[in-house]
């Protein structure tokens, strides 16, 4: 990260205020949900040190695949961010590098879960990242993000959501990596899950052809993820 806000920080005079301004902005918000997954995952922190050089090498591997694994609709997106930054004057590396700031935070679940069963990191964060898209899990962090937040409890609660969705994409990706080998995990899964992965395909179509999915709908979505990890 030091790196990265050096290389932020050389585009003075080369790249519009609010442009650098932004992308530390972007950086930060990472720090800050990177923080919170360290405070919930409290065994890290009795050697910190030790933790964030094993999470560092495991995050590097991961961004290693960035774009390529990405999920086909969370694909666009960087590719809109990174070619906004480099309007903007943004060499392209580091507007590559911005861009997947967002999708580098799943890097915390993926190291953890390759830790846990003993898999390559590379090998569970193409699993990981077919989960999500598999599932629509970038749309429904979006619709999340889209929720209002008219008072400091709808702001913990849009939290909530986005904490609940990350940890069943974590515990499904390991579900399926127990069951078969990271190349067959995904289809394995939905061949095993097959009436609840209906189900919740069902659901979702409901709520993609909602205007505005609120929170209930939202909430009875998550449950239904949730199914899908509970047999």
């Amino acid at each position: 990260m030091v790196q990265l806000w050096r290389a932020i920080e050389a585009l003075d005079y080369k790249a519009a205020d609010r442009v650098q301004t932004a992308m530390v902005i972007d950086a930060g918000r990472l720090i800050v949900r990177a923080t919170l997954w360290f405070l919930r995952h409290r065994a890290h922190l009795a050697d910190l040190s030790r933790a964030i050089d094993h999470f560092r090498s495991g995050a590097e591997r991961v961004a290693a695949l960035f774009p390529q694994v990405l999920p086909a609709t969370e694909r666009a997106g960087f590719d809109a961010a990174a070619a906004r930054l480099e309007r903007d004057g943004v060499p392209a590396a580091l507007a590559a590098n911005v861009a997947a700031l967002d999708a580098l935070f799943n890097a915390l679940d993926v190291v953890e879960v390759a830790d846990q069963l003993g898999r390559d990191i590379e090998a569970v964060a193409r699993l990981h990242f077919a989960m999500a898209g598999e599932l629509d899990f970038p749309w429904l962090r979006s619709a999340i993000g889209r929720l209002p937040a008219d008072s400091h409890w709808d702001t913990l609660a849009k939290a909530a959501l986005r904490d609940d969705l990350a940890g069943m994409l974590r515990a499904l990706t390991a579900d399926a990596l127990r069951a078969a080998p990271a190349a067959d995990g995904l289809a394995a899964w939905k061949t095993r899950n097959a009436v609840l992965y209906e189900r919740f395909r069902q659901v979702l179509a409901d709520l993609h052809s909602a205007q505005s999915p609120d929170l209930a709908m939202l909430s009875v979505a998550l449950r239904e993820l949730r199914n899908l990890g509970s047999r």
